[in-house]
């Protein structure tokens, strides 16, 4: 997530926002910045990507294949859900 992402997301949640950095929307007391952090946070978890895992057949595939050792079937799948998962 870029600093503009982290700006825009704030500017939607409506927190005051000056010279690129983002403040409290106003001097109110503390629990009432709950709705504008819960919004920001929403905003926040709807940009961030998802989880890309493997399915069954690719971890069935992997584990019961009789040239691989266990070892190797779990650096396979580490290796592909770090490539999958890559930013």
């Amino acid at each position: 997530m870029t600093k503009e992402d982290i700006i825009r997301m704030a500017k939607e949640a409506r927190f005051y926002i000056k010279d690129d950095e983002a403040y409290s929307p106003s001097n109110q007391e503390d629990f009432e910045l709950t709705e504008h952090l819960e919004r920001f946070a929403k905003l926040v978890a709807e940009h961030e990507r998802p989880w890309i895992r493997l399915t069954n057949d690719e971890l069935t595939d992997l584990f019961y294949n009789e040239n691989l050792g266990q070892q190797s079937a779990v650096g396979q799948a580490i290796a592909l859900l770090r490539e999958r998962n890559e930013r």
